[in-house]
Order: C-alpha cells, then sequence, then structure tokens
C-alpha cells in the first residue's frame, strides 16, 4: 500500500496490490470432481475454509435436491460458529498489537490456542477440519473438546467487553479513530465488520436461514444490539459483539445434537445434464457466495467466488485519506481487510 503524506496526515492512498497470496485456486478447480475441488477450495482463505465448504456442498445439494439430516445440518452451525470465533480473536489480537496492548494480544492468542486444541481433539485437525462434505459431515467427529473449550471462553469473553467499553482500554484507543459513515458504508459496498461499525446490515444466518440456523434466530438476534458510531471503537465493539454471538449458538446447537456417532453423509447423484449451481453463506468476513458448473461427467467447471473483500480494497483511498499516519494501523485492523480471499 502507498501512502502520501503531508506531515504525518495522508492526503494520498494507493488500494493496495494484490497477487502476493495468490494459489490460483479457480484453475487448480477445474475439471476436478467435487471431492477432488474441495481441499482445493478450502484453502481460499485460511480464516474462512469451512464457510467456503459449506457453500460449495450447499450448491452440489440443491443440484441434487438431497435432504441433509438435521444433526448435520446442526454440526455445520457448530464449526461455522467457532471458525467466526477464531477469526474475531485474530482481528482483536491484530487490534491489540497495534494498540500496544500486549495482555490482551495475548489473551487472544491463547483463546485462540484453546480452540485449536478442541478442535484438534474433536476433529483430528488443528486446521482445514473438512467437517462439511457433500451430503452431510464427516461421522467421525467428537464434539465433547469443543462443549468444554467453548464453555470455559465465557470468562474470556466478559474480558474483551470491558475492553471495548467506551472506558476499556480499546474503546478509549478507537474512539473517534477512522469513522465510517453509514452513507459511505453503503456507497461503497462495504460488508463484514467495516460496515456493521456504521450501521445494522443484512446477515443470511437472520435474512435466509440455511444449514440449521433457523433454529437459533433467537440468539443471533441479540447480536444486532448496540450503538454504531462508525470508529474503530465501534468495529472493535461488533467483532467482541459477534464472539458473544457464536460463542452462544455453537453451545445452542451443541446441546441439540444427539450424543453418538453422526449418520454418514448422503450420497449425491451427480447430474443427467451440465447443471450451474450456487450456494452462499455468511463467512467470517461477510457475505460470500460459490457459483460453478457441475456437468454430467462429475467434474467442476467456471467455479467464481464473489468474496466480500473487493469492495474494502476499492475503497481504500477514501477510507484512509484524511487520517493522521499513527492511527492507519489500527484502522486496518479494524477493518477485517482478508487479502487471501481476494487472491485465489
Amino acid at each position: 500500500m502507498t501512502l502520501r503524506l503531508r506531515g504525518e496526515t495522508v492526503v494520498g492512498a494507493e488500494q493496495p496490490g494484490l497477487g502476493y497470496c495468490r494459489r490460483g485456486i479457480i484453475e487448480l478447480v477445474e475439471g476436478k470432481t467435487p471431492d477432488e475441488a474441495l481441499p482445493i477450495l478450502e484453502r481460499t482463505c485460511s480464516l474462512a475454509h469451512e464457510a467456503y465448504r459449506m457453500a460449495f456442498c450447499q450448491a452440489l445439494e440443491a443440484v441434487a435436491q438431497a435432504r441433509i439430516s438435521q444433526p448435520a445440518r446442526t454440526t455445520r452451525v457448530v464449526f461455522a460458529e467457532v471458525e467466526r470465533l477464531l477469526a474475531r480473536l485474530w482481528t482483536l489480537a491484530q487490534a491489540a498489537r497495534v494498540a500496544n496492548v500486549a495482555p490482551l494480544y495475548r489473551l487472544a492468542l491463547d483463546q485462540r490456542e484453546s480452540l485449536f486444541a478442541a478442535l484438534e481433539d474433536a476433529t483430528g485437525e488443528r486446521h482445514y477440519w473438512a467437517v462439511a462434505v457433500p451430503g452431510g459431515v464427516r461421522d467421525d467427529l467428537e464434539l465433547q473438546p469443543l462443549q468444554e473449550a467453548l464453555t470455559a471462553l465465557e470468562a474470556g469473553v466478559a474480558v474483551w467487553q470491558t475492553s471495548v467499553a467506551p472506558n476499556g482500554l480499546l474503546g478509549r484507543a478507537g474512539k473517534g479513530i477512522g469513522a465510517i459513515s453509514a452513507d459511505q458504508t453503503r456507497d461503497l459496498d462495504l460488508t463484514g465488520l467495516a460496515a456493521r461499525g456504521s450501521r445494522m446490515t443484512d446477515d443470511l444466518r437472520l435474512s435466509q436461514p440455511y444449514a440449521a440456523y433457523e433454529d437459533y434466530e433467537e440468539q443471533l438476534a441479540q447480536g444486532g444490539e448496540g450503538q454504531r458510531t462508525g470508529d474503530v471503537a465501534s468495529r472493535l465493539a461488533r467483532a467482541v459483539a459477534d464472539l458473544a454471538t457464536s460463542r452462544a449458538v455453537a453451545l445452542a446447537a451443541l446441546a441439540n445434537l444427539p450424543d453418538g456417532a453422526h449418520e454418514p453423509p448422503v450420497t449425491l447423484a451427480k447430474p443427467e445434464a451440465d447443471r450451474v449451481t450456487a450456494g452462499a453463506v455468511e463467512g467470517p468476513h461477510g457475505l460470500m457466495t460459490a457459483r460453478f458448473f457441475w456437468t454430467s461427467e462429475n467434474t467442476i467447471h467456471e467455479l467464481k467466488l464473489y468474496t466480500p473483500g473487493m469492495g474494502q480494497i476499492v475503497a481504500m483511498p477514501e477510507l484512509l485519506e484524511g487520517r493522521l499516519l499513527p492511527q492507519i494501523p489500527l484502522i486496518l485492523a479494524s477493518l477485517d481487510l482478508c487479502i487471501e480471499c481476494l487472491d485465489q
């Protein structure tokens, strides 16, 4: 990113260059079977890998008109919300680091490590858990470790809520910095935390429930409360609100799951003719969609991924111009900008 300065004031900015994280996801998926495509597709974003898997699986299931079991749908909710927790803790960690609040930085990393350890016990993997599969979920999951880790997270969430309160360490550090108006978020088509700090935005989990989200409307609706001032403090407050919401949803979903092994996934029949399909989910960074052709030969073609970060990249000059240089790192941390999603 190139900034032009007059003193310590940013008077010009160029949007970040892309390509540094490029892996060629689209090209690698071309011509692959669904089972071959999934491990590639989930590498689109390390903070939203399960969201990409779920969107892709939902698109396949729509073509096959498959009816997924309620436990499988609920299990998808659990891991989607745990993934959201990890992403929000990463954003808060970066904000605490650049705000020079070392104890909160360490807290975020410790909380992430606790979740990673529980996820490894639950799935056998610290990362890229491959929970969502076409027709359902893996049938070899051990969910008790997640229950314990999420329960233990309650005290940590309370610490974060204190830190982003008006008199809290992050609340004071972000007050009045990097403000984005509600009109700007609409004009610039911002999504995710960048928009939610300024106004209420559409959440697909509520507006068009998928998986089993229709069962957790009460917990999700509570996450929409709170004042929105559009500054860094407001965006970080929304990140912490997400922590509380995702923890509540994940625990409620775990309570609704039966004990014992999961049912095996439903077998999906490949289409008799080439079909275009799409799946959309509310990922950690915002709304994301996977669109592709599923052919009668059981291969994937013309994959298109619509990720939430492009609006932020284009908007970066407007969001940064007029700001003071020492404020830029904290502003960037609060925007939850993911270059990885864009460098497919």
